[in-house]
């Protein structure tokens, strides 16, 4: 496959990535050749330590390139964000004949990965960039990488800054705000600060990617959990191993235009909410997680332990004797924003 052009060998890993049906064999195959393309192209090494250096800012941790790449290995995050997108794109060509498109991509890592494929899908006619990125490296990266693939002509605007606290030009013209700034429970990266940030200046009908991203409490039973992942029968019926409670907490459009989190100044507080563990056999269900769910857009979701976002963040154990009946939790944005938990005996 090395001996295809680069453009032809990007064009091929697309029509493998959306593709309605998963072929997990396929897929990885193809983001493997996808992230050894764009390291050929960028002639970066794993061993540049300069590469793995965060940027730590007032709404959170910016990655590194080193581990912006290996998100790439993530393949059902990838594949749902680049489909996102990419189903996004054709919703608005649906719905309006403007043209071109704008989409708006915030922390683009060294290789703009969520919509590089669409310069094989669409023409700059239809579509253009507006990229912003704070990490010199991965500022510098990724024009390479458009320019390596002859499509500097998609790019509108490529800023170098911080998404958190940017103030756009022209922001109604914007259709698609693509941000993927996050870590399970939200946790560490300033991807809410970015949304709230952002989708304050666009228009109404923008879509925001992810769309909606929900965290809850989860009650695990560990012995029900590993007989679900040992299961090889897909027709046997399995005792739930799970129980979810309602959202603690929600990032998306409606909830950032709609919002009172916002002090005086100008500061996002969210409020408490606590949730009961009434559940009578909590000794069984002892483990005590927050969950992610994510719902990148429309049909292309990321539900319990699909991607490294989405993996449980344990948070405590039921032990005999302290037994924990409620959680009483609280979204704190900072430079290391979290989901606070306290635990009510």
């Amino acid at each position: 496959m090395n001996e295809i052009p680069s453009i032809e060998r990007l064009s091929e890993i697309s029509q493998i990535i959306i593709k309605d049906e998963i072929d997990y064999l396929e897929l990885k195959e193809a983001l493997n050749s996808f992230k050894e393309l764009l390291l050929e192209i960028s002639e970066m090494t794993n061993e540049d330590l300069n590469n793995r250096d965060n940027i730590y800012l007032d709404s959170g941790k910016a990655i590194a390139p080193e581990w912006a790449i290996r998100c790439v290995d993530d393949l059902l995050r990838t594949k749902r964000f680049i489909c996102g997108v990419y189903k996004a794109v054709l919703k608005v060509k649906e719905q309006s004949d403007k043209k071109p498109i704008y989409i708006l991509y915030t922390g683009t890592g060294p290789f703009a990965t969520l919509v590089l494929p669409l310069i094989t899908l669409f023409s700059p006619e239809e579509i253009q960039f507006i990229l912003v990125e704070i990490n010199t490296i991965s500022y510098e990266q990724a024009k390479k990488v458009f320019k390596a693939f002859n499509a500097e002509a998609y790019i509108n605007e490529f800023h170098q800054a911080d998404a958190a606290t940017l103030k756009l030009d022209s922001p109604e013209r914007i259709d698609i705000h693509v941000v993927e700034c996050l870590q399970h429970a939200l946790a560490r990266e300033p991807q809410v600060t970015i949304t709230y940030n952002i989708i304050s200046q666009l228009k109404r009908s923008a879509i925001l990617i992810p769309q909606n991203i929900e965290l809850s409490i989860l009650q695990i039973n560990p012995n029900l959990h590993q007989e679900h992942m040992m299961n090889t029968n897909s027709e046997k019926i399995l005792k739930p191993f799970l129980i979810k409670s309602e959202p603690v907490y929600a990032l998306n459009k409606d909830e950032v235009l709609n919002s009172k989190a916002l002090d005086e100044n100008g500061q996002l507080i969210f409020p408490k909410k606590v949730i009961s563990i009434d559940n009578p056999d909590s000794a069984s269900f002892s483990q005590l997680a927050i969950g992610t769910d994510i719902t990148v857009f429309e049909d292309e979701r990321l539900g319990f332990a699909e991607s490294g976002l989405t993996i449980p963040k344990i948070i405590g154990y039921q032990r005999e004797g302290q037994r924990i009946n409620a959680v009483e939790t609280q979204y704190i944005n900072s430079n290391d924003p979290e989901l606070t938990t306290k635990f009510i005996h």
